[in-house]
């Protein structure tokens, strides 16, 4: 039974009848505890999660509550607890409200009213409507890949709908009164918005929004967005406002934008915002940011316009961010924010940058330096990092710096992952400077500072190949051995996953060997060699290591596959993964010997 031919049956619409429980069994009165119930059916869920039929989760929930009045209410809360519009909608399925027609010239098709709505089907769908805790509204023109292809919208669709949710009457009940995230992919402008607009009023417990632009049509115009941001922060519940678009327009404070985005921010409730990352250029907003009451989340999504960011010559900063715990955005966002410190970041526990997308975002090292003696300065309490730096390899540095560029963090000891990775953006011949190489005795000073770490990985060269399977090998060789995994398993007993560069030659394995070795504990899961230069000579020795260091559930990279016989590009060296691919053969084999 379909989810669309089921709905056709009227659930009843009038308020349950309850019955005496006084009079009704045990285990009846039992099954009536709302949470039980919610429990139960919610294992549907997961158990029809991997189902190649996505209708089968729906199906179930239907039949549930189909089965008797005490289950319908909790199977259609969970049964319409996430949906799309379009889904919504199909409770006027075969009641002659709608209709599809066929888009000229293509095999899509967009929903359009063949009539109005009266009262039975407004009271339908409200039926249904305050059950909804997440609505997805997609983009109106063009399929929009979510559970199954959605139907496009047509152009009278906003205009007849607005008139269903009584934006445009006099009674305006809340539809949606359950309603805690509305995720929003249509026009912000005329009729879309007069419909986002509704929803937003209608649903008095809203806590996130979210805004997501696409390709598909023009950009929203900067005159729309302040109108846009009042409309948010006129609702007092909201905690979480997400616009991913790339841009706001102006958004100094003495902009539409900027005074707007003000107001937002004067809402106490504001948690978490995803902002354009243009935003971090402006130092106005900035200072409103840092003074937000409850903001813990911030996040720069990727703009078109540069963020500007200089080395430690400007005016140190004075803003206080003592209240985030969480940032991510570009690196270069991220620097900027960063810079504007004038003390620690008490609170932050998770940061996240990625390389900018955009031509002339790129780090020099010693930016790259900078950023990382910044984190380990002013973020004394992170434990979560994940950085990724795109530098111009092709600009000589200048600086010859000694150490370890990842010395600042031994500042951060409750570090638990790390991820730091420094993509070159020329193939052409470059030297990495010695502080981004480390040597074994960088890596034995510093893992003693993170005793918390379950997860770890360090890359710096060449980024992956886009078009192939294969991770070129670093050049220069690593600096580092096997004596630097070797520390990790000493030090940092709740790793679970490690990926760092080495060189594994017979005599650096020969002399770890002898070495008064401590296994890695049972929570290591695996170990990613993909980036690591090894010696043919020095296969069977390293395989003897791995049994010896690892236990038998640990998986090691690069996982056997059948390799070309040849590359073109010399970089990637197919002698380097078949060793790696040898010895995860000797690994396995003496594992089964010991069983």
């Amino acid at each position: 039974m379909k989810l669309t031919q089921a709905i056709r049956r009227d659930f009843p619409v009038h308020p349950t009848v309850e019955s005496d429980l006084s009079t009704t069994s045990a285990a009846h009165r039992t099954f009536a505890i709302e949470e039980l119930q919610y429990s139960i059916f919610s294992h549907l869920l997961v158990f029809y999660a991997l189902s190649s039929k996505p209708d089968e989760r729906q199906d179930a929930l239907v039949a549930v509550a189909l089965t008797c009045q005490s289950f319908l209410d909790v199977a259609l809360n969970i049964l319409y607890d996430h949906i799309t519009l379009f889904r919504l909608l199909q409770v006027w399925h075969g009641r002659g409200v709608l209709k599809r027609v066929n888009q000229p010239g293509t095999l899509d098709k967009y929903i359009t009213f063949d009539r109005v709505p009266n009262a039975s089907d407004r009271q339908r769908f409200e039926f249904y409507s305050r059950r909804v805790r997440t609505l997805e509204v997609p983009h109106r023109s063009g399929n929009v890949q979510l559970a199954r292809p959605a139907d496009s919208f047509g152009a009278d669709f906003f205009p007849t709908i607005g008139e269903v949710i009584a934006i445009r009457g006099t009674a305006r009940t809340n539809l949606f009164p359950e309603l805690r995230s509305l995720m929003w992919g249509c026009d912000l402008t005329g009729d879309d918005f007069v419909v986002c607009q509704a929803i937003i009023q209608l649903s008095p417990r809203l806590k996130s929004f979210t805004y997501t632009d696409t390709n598909l049509r023009p950009p929203v115009p900067a005159s729309t967005w302040p109108i846009v941001l009042l409309t948010l922060a006129s609702t007092h519940s909201l905690e979480v406002v997400k616009l991913e678009t790339t841009s706001l327009g102006p958004v100094g404070l003495g902009t539409g934008a900027g005074l707007a985005l003000s107001s937002l921010l004067s809402n106490l409730h504001i948690k978490q915002l995803l902002l354009p990352e243009e935003t971090a250029m402006s130092t106005s907003l900035l200072s409103r940011l840092a003074t937000a009451q409850e903001l813990q989340k911030l996040t720069f999504w990727p703009s078109d316009a540069q963020v500007v960011v200089t080395e430690r010559t400007e005016e140190p900063g004075t803003l206080a961010w003592d209240r985030l715990t969480h940032l991510a955005g570009s690196s270069r966002a991220l620097l900027r924010l960063i810079l504007t410190g004038g003390s620690p970041f008490q609170a932050l526990t998770t940061l996240a940058s990625t390389a900018g997308s955009e031509w002339g975002s790129e780090f020099s090292w010693s930016l790259a330096r900078t950023f990382i003696s910044l984190l380990g300065e002013r973020c004394p309490i992170l434990q979560n990092i994940r950085v990724e730096i795109e530098i111009e390899a092709y600009v000589a540095d200048p600086e010859r710096v000694g150490g370890f560029v990842l010395a600042p963090l031994r500042a951060c000891p409750r570090i638990q992952r790390l991820y730091m990775v420094f993509e070159t953006n020329s193939w052409d011949e470059y030297v990495i400077p010695d502080d981004f190489n480390p040597t074994d005795q960088d890596w034995r000073s510093l893992v003693p500072e993170w005793p918390d770490l379950r997860e770890m990985q360090y890359d710096v060269g060449d980024p992956p190949f886009r078009n192939e399977k294969f991770k070129t090998a670093i050049v220069p060789a690593p600096r580092a051995t096997i004596k630097s995994i070797a520390a990790f398993g000493r030090s940092c007993r709740h790793l679970k996953a490690l990926a760092l560069p080495i060189t594994a030659t017979l005599r650096d394995t020969d002399a770890t060997l002898l070495d008064d070795i401590l296994p890695f504990s049972d929570s290591l899961h695996y170990i990613d060699f993909s980036r690591a230069s090894i010696e043919e000579t020095a296969v069977q020795e390293m395989a003897a290591l791995l049994v010896r260091l690892t236990h038998n559930d640990v998986d090691l990279y690069p996982e056997e596959r059948n390799l070309p016989n040849r590359i073109e590009n010399e970089r990637l060296d197919i002698r380097r993964e078949r060793n790696w691919q040898a010895v995860q053969k000797l690994v396995r084999s003496n594992r089964r010997a010991q069983l």
